[in-house]
């Protein structure tokens, strides 16, 4: 016979369900801080900054933005996955956090897939495939065949071994076969100038950095590296499009995680507010001008986008030759 104190299954997801929304109604308690492993200024503290204001009043309580740059952005991560998970502190990561250092570092003592949960996708900007107008190619299939008539020839610049732009640019040669070399400079100070110089045949740039280059005549742009074509420079096609590797599908991608734990009802309500704010055109208007497109991805959307750039980015550090190390 059962025992009229054992309470039933329906009854305990009632209580449940209860305290989920009783959760969503109640939070945020206190401001969110948002910890961001860049320095103020920088592309990702400016998307935050257009933003803070209208998701804190959504929220209902204010955003604080919270600048610890430094240590490749372990001094940001480490503080985050040790906050309490209820949902008041927000990490900033881009791929280079989650899926490049991971795959270049053996000696990390976090792990994105232990310690975080993803909770929204801020921006997705493309790099382009550029060429400066002294190669001579006018679209990326004549580039393609300009490599591919002399293997190993031809050179490739980037910020640097290990920079997204290196390893975006790798994706790409290693899912077309070709052979070019690399040449890593000191960031894109030296970058940029080199590229102009024509020292390099091509490379993969921001659009901000290359576009005024590209508007005198210096460079000519080949395509983005987006999926499908960015609001950013509508009239140039994907790589995908324009005859390389069907599938690619890579940004400089910027969103917030929180502490493995963090409630899902937390981790939805901010998500939804993100996303709200994204949509309104004036905001979305003003992040094109500074160089980047709002584009939403909730927590479900965004996992899968980080899991497939850590698979992504992980062959394309094996194909560069890099060996993990400390």
């Amino acid at each position: 016979m059962k025992s009229v104190m054992q309470p039933s299954f329906a009854l305990v997801m009632v209580f449940a369900g209860c305290a989920g929304t009783a959760l969503a109604q109640e939070f945020p308690s206190k401001p969110i801080r948002w910890v961001l492993p860049f320095l103020a200024g920088t592309g990702p503290d400016t998307s935050v900054r257009l933003i803070q204001e209208q998701v804190g009043t959504l929220l209902g309580k204010p955003i604080v933005v919270d600048n610890r740059g430094g240590a490749g952005g372990a001094l940001a991560i480490n503080e985050v996955r040790r906050q309490p998970a209820d949902g008041h502190v927000l990490l900033g990561v881009d791929a280079g956090h989650y899926a490049i250092t991971p795959a270049m570092r053996a000696d990390l003592d976090y792990s994105f897939a232990r310690d975080f949960v993803p909770v929204a996708q801020v921006y997705a900007t493309p790099l382009y495939i550029v060429v400066p107008e002294s190669v001579g190619v006018k679209d990326l299939r004549q580039l393609i065949a300009l490599i591919r008539a002399k293997p190993g020839a031809l050179q490739y610049g980037s910020n640097g071994t290990g920079a997204s732009n290196h390893l975006m640019f790798e994706a790409f040669r290693s899912g077309m076969g070709l052979e070019i070399l690399h040449v890593p400079y000191k960031g894109s100070v030296e970058f940029i100038p080199a590229l102009l110089r024509g020292d390099v045949t091509t490379a993969m740039p921001g659009l901000p950095s290359i576009l005024p280059y590209a508007k005198n005549g210096q460079v000519r742009i080949l395509a983005g590296s987006s999926k499908a074509r960015s609001r950013l420079a509508p009239d140039v096609p994907s790589i995908a499009e324009a005859g390389g590797p069907p599938d690619y599908n890579l940004t400089a991608r910027f969103s917030a995680l929180a502490p493995a734990g963090t409630p899902r009802a937390a981790i939805d309500k901010i998500a939804q507010a993100i996303a709200k704010v994204q949509a309104i055109p004036e905001v979305a208007a003003r992040a094109l001008t500074l160089g980047y497109e709002l584009i939403p991805a909730g927590p479900d959307a965004l996992g899968e986008i980080m899991r497939e750039e850590i698979r992504v980015y992980g062959a394309a550090v094996k194909a560069a030759g890099i060996a993990a190390g400390k």
